[in-house]
């Protein structure tokens, strides 16, 4: 069966196609040049599957359903003008609507930058990079949600990483305005879709996307680099994730709230990474972790419950401390090198300050509302302090 994908250089108003980027249950979107303003851009046509069709050779759109067609096509130009009024620095840009050959065209920026898919394999064994990902398509999406538009395809090729890092959602083709709607015809990529975009009587709104960004990540991590991952953001993805409706978040701030509270008598947890910080933007837990190649897929015999207000002795330090180079600072078993009372003891001292500059400084960012980004660069620099004077009381102690 031949595509009804427009061919390579058909002019669309000052547009001229250049290739075809995909298709999909709501139209076809196109790689096109900007003639009049000489810049990339990216066209989105109006082709609902199963309610149109075009003849070969033509450019011509021709409904099949001359009820739901039409009524297809005013929702789409009508929610692509809502979609230009939005103004979010991790939200593709709309340029412009139009309407001719009987459908209807969204001409949107090109983003530069790199597929989810793409980068994940890149990053997947950084889980505080992973999670600042995550985070920042949570209050993505939050944005879109409080403008009452619903993407309904959520998915690693619409997640870009421009080449600053940021994330940013495109392709609207398949947008929808109104908190929450039961959808005519079906809508999403299956695998990544929530099962009620399929449905006849599915109820999509938010939890919709939710579910698809959880999938998205989900699908993405390698199962060994899972256990790098603090046991909350795993169990955040997986609620987003269920099959139920009312087993998922509500609203991305739900979401964010969760992933982010701290917990009282927070468990440490020594599972195959890099001595890192995890899981703590808003909270205050330490993952001091085994380096994968010395641990040896050695799981603890013990977890640890470090309140934040408690003093850290050496009752509740870790068993093993190992840094991402491989340096072995203290190791109760004595496989991997030094077991001594001593440096258990001083290593309590040194985790013991390092919780309290922690947790004064949250304290005093909250009030001052500091940024996150700079809360973020504070805090790795927190966390390189404690490493380097982990590393003194080796050196000390040889």
């Amino acid at each position: 069966m031949n595509s009804p994908a427009l061919p390579e250089k058909t002019v669309l108003g000052s547009c001229e196609i250049r290739a075809v980027l995909g298709q999909g249950g709501g139209g076809i979107s196109y790689l096109a040049y900007d003639r009049a303003l000489e810049r990339e851009v990216v066209i989105k046509e109006h082709f609902p599957m199963g309610l149109c069709m075009r003849a070969a050779g033509s450019s011509e759109v021709e409904p099949m359903d001359e009820i739901l067609y039409p009524r297809s096509l005013a929702t789409f130009c009508r929610e692509a003008r809502i979609l230009a009024g939005l103004n979010h620095p991790n939200v593709v840009k709309i340029y412009d609507i139009f309407e001719g050959s009987g459908t209807a065209y969204l001409v949107m920026e090109y983003v530069e930058g790199s597929t989810l898919r793409t980068r994940m394999p890149q990053i997947a064994d950084n889980a505080a990079a992973v999670q600042t990902i995550l985070e920042q398509l949570l209050h993505t999406l939050h944005y879109l949600h409080g403008n009452s538009i619903i993407h309904r395809d959520i998915k690693p090729s619409n997640l870009i990483i421009r080449d600053d890092g940021q994330p940013t959602i495109i392709d609207f083709g398949s947008a929808h305005l109104g908190t929450a709607n039961h959808t005519l015809t079906p809508v999403g990529s299956p695998g990544y879709a929530a099962p009620e975009q399929f449905s006849p009587n599915g109820r999509v709104g938010a939890w919709s996307d939710l579910y698809a960004l959880a999938q998205s990540f989900l699908h993405l991590l390698p199962r060994e680099s899972k256990k790098c991952y603090p046991r909350r953001f795993l169990k955040t993805l997986r609620k987003a994730a269920a099959p139920e409706v009312a087993d998922r978040y509500v609203s991305a701030q739900e979401w964010l709230q969760e992933l982010r509270t701290p917990t009282r008598n927070k468990t440490l947890f020594f599972l195959p990474a890099s001595l890192l910080l995890g899981g703590i933007i808003g909270g205050l837990s330490l993952q001091a972790l085994h380096h994968e190649k010395q641990a040896d897929n050695r799981q603890p015999n013990n977890t640890y419950n470090i309140p934040p207000s408690a003093s850290i002795t050496t009752e509740n330090i870790p068993e093993c401390i190992i840094l991402e180079d491989g340096t072995v600072i203290y190791d109760s078993s004595g496989q991997n090198g030094s077991n001594s009372p001593a440096i258990k003891e001083q290593a309590g001292r040194i985790y013991e300050q390092y919780w309290q500059d922690l947790i004064h400084y949250l304290k005093e960012a909250q009030k001052q509302q500091i940024p996150g980004e700079q809360q973020n660069q504070a805090r790795e620099k927190l966390l390189k302090e404690l490493e380097q004077k982990l590393r003194g009381l080796l050196n000390e102690t040889k």
